[in-house]
């Protein structure tokens, strides 16, 4: 998973030309079907399992009766520990491309996963993988298992919505807040969300709030499928010819900015003298 992740890094990129990825989300669009179907395999061989955890207020009810248990048991002269899977499930405990599904099919039909890496192998001090079968893979500082890293995920996570709230909804934001080099989320930028409202206005009041809705929820590939409604307008054309220059040949297919990757893509980098990268390939 370290070699896999690292390799990703290396190989980010946005219309074919090489970023430097500091934290963000990889969107792997995987022909061969295998990546995700070896980590639920590795998931399945596991000897323990903490499915019954999973849910928001579930998980903080297990925390609560651990302690409990842990306290009666010290105070008892046994020893007690909590078997941790390496790859759990994080059902609908994500705030990631919700556009996958209703909240019942996010559950059971497209749940989020999670694994911790305990060993500090992942760059940039990131000790948590959350990845889901569509495929997404994104790497964190913090997993759910453990009461404190449930806390510092969760302040993260506030800290991320209410960033992304301001930079969505605040024409004059900072800049330094809301662009930092190096990452790379699925978010849309602001930029690209106001200026197709406002060619939505002049063209249509009827469907206005409906697209304008939907080009909100789903980014930046509803914008560009919403281009192709009205080809001949000259104000559209040139929007559509920025969002294809900026975003290159998978502007159809991104939600805002996450990494876009392909197994054939991948499959056919040459290979360095980085053994992770063999690993990774590997695994591919």
């Amino acid at each position: 998973m370290c070699s896999l992740i690292h390799f990703f890094f290396q190989q980010a990129t946005v219309n074919n030309q090489p970023v430097q990825f500091s934290s963000g989300t990889f969107v792997l669009y995987d022909s061969t079907q295998r990546l995700f179907s070896r980590l639920m395999m590795a998931k399945n061989m596991q000897i323990h399992s903490d499915e019954h955890r999973s849910g928001y207020i579930l998980r903080l009810r297990h925390f609560a009766r651990d302690a409990i248990v842990s306290i009666w048991q010290r105070f008892s002269g046994h020893q007690y520990s909590i078997p941790l899977p390496f790859i759990y499930l994080r059902g609908d405990e994500s705030s990631h491309f919700h556009e996958r599904g209703t909240k019942y099919e996010r559950w059971y039909d497209y749940p989020a996963y999670g694994a911790d890496i305990r060993h500090g192998c992942l760059p940039n001090y990131f000790g948590h993988i959350l990845f889901g079968d569509r495929i997404y893979i994104k790497p964190e500082e913090y997993g759910l298992q453990r009461f404190p890293h449930y806390i510092a995920h969760a302040g993260h996570y506030f800290r991320s919505v209410s960033q992304m709230f301001l930079c969505r909804w605040i024409d004059r934001w900072n800049t330094k807040l809301c662009v930092r080099d190096g990452i790379f989320h699925e978010w849309t930028d602001r930029i690209w969300i106001k200026q197709w409202e406002h060619i939505l206005s002049t063209l249509t009041q009827v469907e206005l709030r409906r697209m304008r809705d939907q080009a909100l929820s789903n980014g930046i590939q509803e914008i560009y499928r919403q281009t192709l409604l009205f080809p001949s307008w000259p104000h559209v054309e040139e929007f559509r010819t920025k969002l294809e220059y900026h975003y290159g040949l998978d502007v159809s297919a991104r939600k805002g900015n996450e990494i876009i990757l392909t197994t054939e893509q991948l499959l056919n980098i040459q290979a360095t003298c980085d053994s992770s990268t063999d690993n990774a390939n590997s695994l591919l």
